[in-house]
């Protein structure tokens, strides 16, 4: 059960980070859409591996919450 908390921890933790980053990116294609380059708190190749990231713990967390139901 403790495994559990940990796991939801975890998730929750990266949910509000990937949120955060989501809102600074928005930023970034705000200066894009505005100015015509892509400006602002973020560069392009960050946001490239933002995306990354949220594909790969969205597979991670997927599979956790498969294991979870499963056991």
């Amino acid at each position: 059960m403790m495994l559990r908390h940990v796991y939801l921890f975890l998730k929750t933790t990266v949910v509000i980070t990937l949120i955060f980053m989501g809102v600074v990116y928005a930023m970034s294609a705000f200066y894009l859409l505005k100015d015509g380059e892509f400006k602002g708190p973020a560069t392009y190749s960050e946001f490239i591996v933002c995306l990354e990231m949220a594909l790969w713990y969205a597979v991670v967390f997927a599979c956790a919450e498969a294991f979870f139901n499963w056991v």
